[in-house]
């Protein structure tokens, strides 16, 4: 991914220690493994106690815990944004190692803070439908790769294993605290009218108001007949376009800032 990214004197960007950064040592350990109110103190330091930086780093959390990558330990951020800026999930290389094992503590951001994106639990929710499972997507997603298969079966039922955890940990901390405190509405979009972004308000409107999902799929049939030509009943085609990697669809979550 690096290598397509412009070159730091036409867009600066720096590099940021991860607050769950891992201890890297066998007889170390770091404050968050140790203390489960560690996000409190995460929430009042800078730039973690404004904006949407940390629902940033619980996306990019929540990547990590679905490819199984460990090796987190900073992340980067383009200069010319500011404090609201995305981050970049840069160094990816210790993904999909073991399929037969889920890394719990990769969620930490998650659990500790009981918190994430409205926009983030949408797609997760809508990537564990039958019709739109995430071992499907991107099973045909990869399909196209000269690499392909590129994962293995084993690893592509792992996402779908790990999602429903994703899903099982939100759902201990809505029954928690609640759902106003545990689903955040991301930041105001751009009023710039467009069919992605009227696809975006109806999947806003979906996560408020289940009964409104069937007429959101019907949406997704419809802009995938009329942008690429498919047949409406298939709207595997929308998501596989929209989902050209895993990661698209933690990053469209996070575009806004």
């Amino acid at each position: 991914m690096s290598a397509y990214l412009p070159g730091l004197s036409i867009a600066p960007r720096i590099s940021i220690p991860n607050p769950w950064i891992r201890a890297y040592s066998f007889t170390g350990t770091e404050e968050w493994e140790v203390n489960p109110l560690y996000c409190d103190n995460v929430k009042k330091r800078y730039p973690y106690n404004s904006g949407n930086r940390l629902l940033n780093i619980i996306d990019m959390a929540i990547f990590d815990f679905l490819t199984g990558n460990m090796d987190r330990h900073h992340y980067e951020v383009f200069t010319k944004f500011g404090d609201d800026g995305f981050l970049l999930h840069l160094d990816n290389a210790r993904g999909f190692g073991r399929p037969s094992h889920d890394e719990v503590s990769i969620l930490a951001p998650l659990t500790q803070c009981c918190m994430i994106k409205r926009s983030t639990l949408f797609r997760l929710k809508l990537l564990a439908q039958s019709e739109y499972r995430l071992s499907d997507v991107m099973r045909a997603s990869l399909s196209r790769d000269p690499l392909t298969p590129v994962l293995t079966e084993d690893h592509l039922q792992a996402l779908d294993r790990r999602l429903g955890q994703v899903l099982r940990t939100l759902g201990k901390c809505v029954k928690k605290l609640g759902e106003p405190q545990v689903v955040i509405t991301d930041f105001v979009e751009s009023s710039r009218v467009t069919t992605s972004n009227r696809l975006k308000s109806r999947a806003r409107q979906m996560m408020q108001h289940p009964q409104e999902r069937e007429e959101l799929q019907i949406s997704l049939h419809q802009h995938t007949h009329h942008s690429c030509g498919a047949s409406p009943a298939s709207g595997k085609r929308f998501l596989r376009l929209s989902l050209p990697f895993l990661s698209i669809f933690l990053q469209t979550t996070i575009s806004g800032g």
